[in-house]
């Protein structure tokens, strides 16, 4: 369990729960110094520095690295080599520190994941998917671990002030990617899970999506279940998950008539604010009014999108474009948003064609539509390091490395003992899941 340890430190520490917030004014600003800016640095580096030292003790240790160690990721890598490129190119000064300080967590970010999927993990594709597994279930756990601690010690942190309720993710973590979080994780956990303990963990998941009022999180778990009935194995099975889901829509119209489940999903604020999708479709307009200014490069990634405030009203001063295509077109230009998107279409194409087991295509699949669901209305690529970028980036490296292994020699026997066997020469057969939690 030491690479997956290693990596929820990375995601601590440098972007998720998001407990420090870098380069924010503060009340705590000491001179020229802003102490909370100057702890995540500290963070990071200490990170940096325990990730590269378990990293090196594992070579010394005889374990041997993939032949191609950046297998499905050489796209992520080059989207944030462009970012930076692009960033030195058009900022100077200050924000120029804090643009590149967020493209090292984009690479700290992608080492972490090589560490924790070393070769030996791919003697087998049941144990390859094994491990992947408990690593998303570790990374889905953390924020909302986190979270419900504080909403228990500091509840103020844990849940954001609206009317007419509170919405659960708070100033630790943000609401939508609280709620996109805690749906990857239900579906996950549910899929998956053997136990009675991961089943329980499941449904605390859904209760807390329910709580963070997220309608993007809403839309993507919705758009995630239908996807998730679409790939039973049988059409008995998909017919009786469609009478389930149909059951379930019916509960839900029966206690919220129309009038009030629009006012449930308006959170209290006016119709117009629920067409507008919460005012971001005037800051994709502001957005595309941006581009038309440098199209080709871009304006710099962490300044380009702060920009936006220019083509919008005063009260409307969005730090991304609430959107990942466009987020990544206003900081690095037309080719930027052209990357990122090929990076989804990859993901998506990927846990549909690779060589994966039953179920665990149907819970990667799920997980990967809620993360495109996600990216439309909040970035994640092109912005911060977080769970739903780190998870996109999980399934893309695992289906190229997997698809890599399965080309080539034939997949070996699963090891006595494990869980279950696979028959040589037949990546494509079925094996009893390891346990999880």
């Amino acid at each position: 369990m030491r690479a997956p340890f290693i990596y929820i430190l990375v995601l601590v520490a440098v972007g998720s729960p998001g407990l420090l917030k870098f380069g924010t004014a503060a009340t705590s600003d000491v001179g020229l110094f802003n102490l909370s800016s100057v702890t995540r640095i500290a963070f990071y580096v200490l990170a940096g520095y325990a990730l590269v030292l378990f990293y090196l003790a594992e070579r010394l240790r005889g374990h041997s690295r993939p032949a191609n160690s950046f297998a499905g990721l050489r796209l992520a890598v080059a989207i944030y080599g462009y970012f930076l490129v692009t960033t030195v190119a058009s900022v100077s000064g200050t924000p120029l520190l804090l643009a590149v300080y967020r493209i090292c967590e984009w690479f700290l970010l992608v080492v972490a994941i090589f560490a924790a999927t070393p070769s030996t993990v791919y003697a087998s594709r049941a144990t390859a998917e094994d491990h992947v597994t408990k690593i998303l279930m570790l990374a889905l756990s953390l924020p909302p671990i986190i979270v419900l601690i504080g909403f228990i010690v500091v509840p103020d942190m844990a849940v954001e002030p609206a009317e007419p309720f509170g919405r659960l993710g708070g100033w630790i973590y943000g609401p939508n990617g609280f709620g996109a979080t805690c749906g990857m994780g239900c579906v996950l956990f549910w899929t998956l899970s053997r136990s009675w303990l991961g089943k329980a963990w499941s449904v605390v998941l859904l209760g807390c999506l329910f709580l963070s009022y997220s309608r993007g999180a809403y839309i993507g778990f919705l758009a995630s279940v239908i996807i998730g009935v679409a790939l039973q194995r049988t059409p008995r099975m998909r017919a009786h998950h469609w009478a389930l889901v149909a059951l379930c829509g019916a509960l839900v119209f029966l206690v919220y008539d129309g009038r009030a489940l629009l006012e449930f999903l308006s959170r209290g604020q006016s119709v117009s604010q629920l067409l507008t999708l919460n005012s971001r479709t005037f800051i994709w307009e502001a957005a595309v009014k941006t581009l038309v200014d440098n199209w080709l490069w871009g304006k710099g990634f962490v300044v380009g999108p702060r920009e936006l405030g220019q083509h919008l009203y005063e009260w409307v001063q969005p730090s991304t474009a609430h959107n990942e295509i466009l987020n990544a077109m206003v900081a690095g230009g037309v080719l930027a948003g052209g990357l990122v998107l090929a990076l989804y279409v990859v993901l998506v194409r990927d846990v549909l064609l690779a060589p994966f087991g039953e179920p665990h295509r149907q819970a990667y699949a799920m997980v990967a539509v809620q993360a495109v669901v996600y990216s439309t209305i909040t970035p994640s690529l092109s912005a911060t390091v977080g769970v739903v970028s780190a998870a996109v980036l999980i399934l893309v490296r695992h289906a190229a490395r997997l698809r890599e292994c399965t080309a080539g020699d034939p997949v070996p026997a699963r090891p006595p003992g494990f869980g279950g066997q696979v028959s040589a020469g037949s990546p494509g057969s079925e094996a009893t899941p390891g346990r999880y939690p």
